[in-house]
Order: C-alpha cells, then structure tokens, then sequence
C-alpha cells in the first residue's frame, strides 16, 4: 500500500475507533467517517474502470454490464474491509423483491454485505425492502461534507472518486480473487470469503496493512 493510502486508512481506521467509543464531539472525526463511507460507494464504478482498464502488459477485458457485475461488488467488498468492516456476503444474484428506490422498474442486481460487528445483525435486505443505489449514496454524503457549500460539491466529488481509485490500485489483486470467484459461485458467504483471503493475509502482513486484516481475522 502507498505511504498516502496507509496515512489515510489509518486516519479513517482512527475516526471509527473513535466514533465507536462514543467520541462524536470532533467534526473532523465525523467528516472522515462520511468521506470514507463515499469511498466506498465510490468503490463500485472505480472497480468497473479499474477492470475495463485491463493490465500493465496491455491486456484488457472490454466486459459489459453484466460482466463488470462482479468486479463493482468485489471493490466494494474490499473497500469496506480495507476500512476495518467485516464481509458477511457478497452476490451477483439479482434481487427482483428490491427495488431501487426513484428508478421504477430497476431492481438490486448485486450487493456487498458487511458491518463493523463481526457477524450481521440483520439481513442485507428484505423482501419489497427499497434500496438506494450507489450514486444517491455518494451524493448523500458529499452534501454532507459540503456543508451547505455547493461551490465545493466538485471538489469533494472528485477527491472521493480518486481515493476510491487509488486504494483499488493497491488491492486490485485480491477484488480479481474474489470477482473471478463470483464468477464461478454467484454468491459467496462470510465462510467463504475468509476462506478465499486468509491465505493472502501474509501477502497483506508484507505490505504493512493492518486494516486489510480486519475482515478475515
């Protein structure tokens, strides 16, 4: 992992600890929390132009919707790890009973499950249960930053989308892990999730990410 990537999981990992303890008297703290859960929204299209990108020896997959499917819910799914969050489940499987909540007619067609406890309190949804997409998410908490300024709504924009891109560039080999594993199984539960990116965990320890740990412990 980059010096600047580690710095600002380290400060997101901080903030978390700190909202967890009940410490909400720092905005900054509150800020940072926001920020990094943008990111991870972020995280779906970043994966999808990470993919699309291809490799450092000129290979590219030129996939289409539904075979960037996988790799925008493996990003996502590492993102929330990569900022301390357990994985519960990750699918490609389309939910018709969920809507997308303001898109008449769409429904969820894959999701990244994961929380801060170890093991979910409550599914991810539930049947008739209206979702928001990614982008209503993003723009939630980039108001949020923004602070009544929209003057600053481009600038915080683009600054999560990169901080999206950039720590996928660091973990992108283990998303292709876990996409290609989607490919293959459709969904794949907490048990195997862990089961796929424990063994890389030495991989992880030689880069010095404690956060990437947090997920697979």
């Amino acid at each position: 992992m980059t010096p600047e990537n580690r710095e600002y999981v380290s400060s997101v990992l901080a903030a978390k600890s700190k909202l967890k303890a009940g410490d909400w008297s720092d905005q900054n703290v509150w800020n940072t929390w926001v920020e990094s859960t943008a990111v991870v929204c972020a995280g779906g299209k970043a994966g999808e132009r990470r993919a699309n990108r291809g490799s450092d020896d000129g290979w590219t997959l030129a996939l289409d919707h539904q075979g960037l499917i996988p790799y925008h819910e493996a990003s996502h799914l590492l993102l929330a790890i990569v900022f301390g969050d357990f994985p519960y489940q990750v699918t490609i499987e389309p939910r018709p009973d969920v809507r997308i909540a303001g898109e008449p007619g769409y429904h969820v067609g894959g999701y990244a499950h994961y929380g801060h406890a170890p093991l979910p309190k409550e599914p991810a949804f539930r049947p008739g249960h209206e979702a928001e997409d990614d982008e209503t998410q993003i723009a939630r908490e980039v108001a949020v930053l923004a602070d009544g300024d929209e003057s600053r709504v481009p600038m915080i924009r683009q600054r999560i989308e990169q901080r999206a891109a950039a720590l996928l560039d660091d973990v992108w080999p283990w998303v292709m892990v876990v996409a290609e594993a989607l490919i293959h199984h459709r969904t794949l539960g907490q048990d195997e999730i862990r089961e796929i990116l424990a063994p890389r965990r030495g991989q992880w320890d030689a880069q010095e990410s404690e956060s990437l740990k947090c997920g697979v412990t």
